[in-house]
């Protein structure tokens, strides 16, 4: 021991002898340790945080953290089990032809319906109405006797036509030669309200008996002619 350590007081020697052996940092080493920071702690890379699965004696005991799938809802007109389906909602009903508005024929009847075109100063023209059948004629003039009905459709104001009978046919009694016969169509007379006014924008809808047929055909007006007074 050289004669430096010797005038050491006991306290130093010590500490000089542990920082030679390496058990304690010399006052240098302390200071610069102090003096620098400490270095901060890596954050880990994500914050989720993953939970272990569940053991097999866990397995009913355990609960499941994740949200449950949203059910769809149920149509508005789905109902429960205790009420009734509701009904849909009613549709407004409409009419693309006017044909549909009319009654159906009666048993025995047929509906026709005419279309008339567009005419030039339809104020000028009528229309006769011409039911009838083909029947065997001769020389003689015959004729179908009926009553034309003029009827009103409630609710829409529309106009239609009935002929609930036919008579006939009558005849006159000339004596004909055997080639005067032939198939003619006789239209029923004396039918008042079959000349009606011209407007192609409606149809003409008219109810016969099943064995009668309808044909019809336009009027034209003549220029109006003052009348002279005597």
């Amino acid at each position: 021991m050289s004669h430096a350590f010797r005038r050491r007081t006991p306290t130093a020697a010590l500490c000089a002898a542990l920082v030679a052996i390496g058990l304690l940092s010399s006052p240098l080493t302390l200071a610069q340790s102090a003096a620098t920071p400490a270095a901060p702690e890596d954050k880990p890379a994500s914050t989720s945080t993953t939970t272990a699965a569940p053991q097999p004696d866990q397995a009913a005991t355990s609960t499941d953290t994740t949200a449950p799938a949203l059910a769809p809802e149920p149509p508005a007109n789905a109902g429960t089990p205790d009420t009734p389906h509701s009904a849909p909602p009613t549709e407004t009903l409409t009419i693309n032809d006017p044909v549909e508005a009319f009654p159906a024929p009666e048993p025995g009847f047929v509906r026709h319906v005419i279309h008339l075109p567009v005419g030039n100063y339809e104020n000028d023209l009528k229309v006769e109405l011409l039911p009838g059948k083909v029947i065997e004629t001769d020389c003689n003039t015959r004729q179908f006797i009926g009553q034309l009905q003029e009827k009103t459709l409630e609710g829409w104001g529309y106009t239609y036509y009935v002929l609930p009978s036919i008579e006939g046919p009558i005849s006159t009694m000339m004596a004909c030669t055997e080639d005067s016969k032939k198939l003619q169509f006789v239209p029923v007379t004396g039918s008042a309200g079959s000349l009606l006014y011209y407007n192609s924008r409606l149809p003409v809808v008219v109810y016969l008996p099943e064995e009668v047929e309808l044909r019809w055909r336009t009027w034209v007006a003549t220029p109006v002619v003052s009348a002279n007074s005597q």
